[in-house]
């Protein structure tokens, strides 16, 4: 497993050192011809000046004779017409230099970079996640299941699934901190998931700063910080937002079972270890017809007294078996299966 990680940090820093080395070649090149371009500027600009200075001694040179011929006169006249472009080509302001990368490509840049990192980081956690558990047959072979038929407490404890819906990847996984105590929270999978929107959206609101400051100017913007202010109100701030309201509402969940001191710590309260009877696993179809069908399983604690604390809803098959078998033994109580 850590072979696999510091490959896979390899990897990542790999292809972000290749990303970079191409960035500062196109730097570099984009230097070399901004600069013979400049060069090639500075001398056609001098030719200029000379004929200008040219056009100008003969100019003043056919006034400055007693009598002007016809030719004369005519020549006058282009000379002067001669002139004005001239001095049009010398008050002229050079190209401004075209930046090799807009901010606008900057930003799409770095947005791709998030979502492969973040494409390239699920898909070594979901592979992990295989491998740590794989697929098995079902259910029903598992040592922990038993039917809550005979038991008195399935009689108080209610059925229906207590967070509808439910995500079709690994949400939560189960952790054994030390001999003694086991740990559930929100999985790679699920941190990767809602950090992605996050990143996304940070990005987009930090440049829309940036190009609103290059816009108006760092003075101007700074002396009115109203305006400035408006410029967070972007479709970044809403992925943010999104990103958070998913961390905090599908991966706040976190549960520490500690046999030292005999307790489960939800976060908001403590409960006695003793006071746990059974763990309930209830399915649910999760779609519609405009989108993927698939079942995801619901984990939920059950108490002496029939109440239940949910722990986890998603649709990875075995990852979700491998957890409740897991938590059932550690536990020392079964695991609730209809119709075993």
């Amino acid at each position: 497993m850590k072979n696999k990680k510091l490959v896979a940090g390899i990897f990542v820093l790999l292809m972000i050192a290749v990303v970079g080395v191409q960035l500062l070649q196109k730097q570099r090149i984009y230097n070399e011809r901004m600069q013979a371009a400049n060069v090639r500027l500075l001398e056609a600009q001098a030719k200029i000046d000379q004929r200008y200075i040219e056009v100008k001694a003969q100019l003043d040179q056919v006034k400055n004779k007693n009598k002007l011929s016809k030719h004369d006169l005519w020549l006058i006249q282009h000379l002067e017409k001669t002139v004005r472009h001239l001095e049009k080509a010398k008050k002229r302001a050079p190209p401004a230099e075209r930046p090799w990368m807009t901010l606008q490509q900057m930003e799409h840049g770095v947005m791709l970079l998030i979502l492969l990192l973040g494409a390239l980081c699920y898909g070594i956690k979901n592979r992990q996640s295989h491998s740590e558990a794989p697929a098995d047959p079902g259910f029903a072979s598992k040592l922990h299941r038993v039917s809550p038929e005979t038991d008195p407490v399935a009689d108080k404890t209610h059925w229906q699934v207590m967070r509808g819906g439910g995500a079709n990847f690994k949400t939560h996984t189960l952790i054994h901190t030390s001999p003694h105590q086991l740990l559930i929270t929100s999985s790679s999978q699920m941190k990767i998931f809602y950090l992605v929107f996050i990143a996304a959206g940070i990005n987009n609101v930090v440049f829309n700063l940036i190009k609103y400051v290059q816009l108006k100017g760092l003075d101007f913007a700074l002396q009115n910080p109203l305006a400035l202010f408006e410029q967070f109100f972007t479709v970044g701030l809403m992925f943010v937002i999104v990103g958070m309201a998913i961390r905090y509402f599908f991966a706040a969940d976190r549960f520490c079972f500690d046999k030292n001191t005999q307790q489960l710590d939800t976060g908001n309260q403590l409960i006695q270890l003793g006071s746990l009877h059974a763990l309930q696993v209830l399915e649910e179809t999760v779609g519609g017809s405009d989108s993927q069908v698939f079942k995801s399983y619901e984990l939920n604690l059950v108490l002496k007294d029939g109440q239940r604390l949910h722990l986890m809803d998603h649709g990875h098959y075995s990852a979700f078996n491998h957890d409740a078998e897991k938590l059932a033994d550690f536990l020392a109580i079964p695991i609730w299966q209809p119709n075993v």
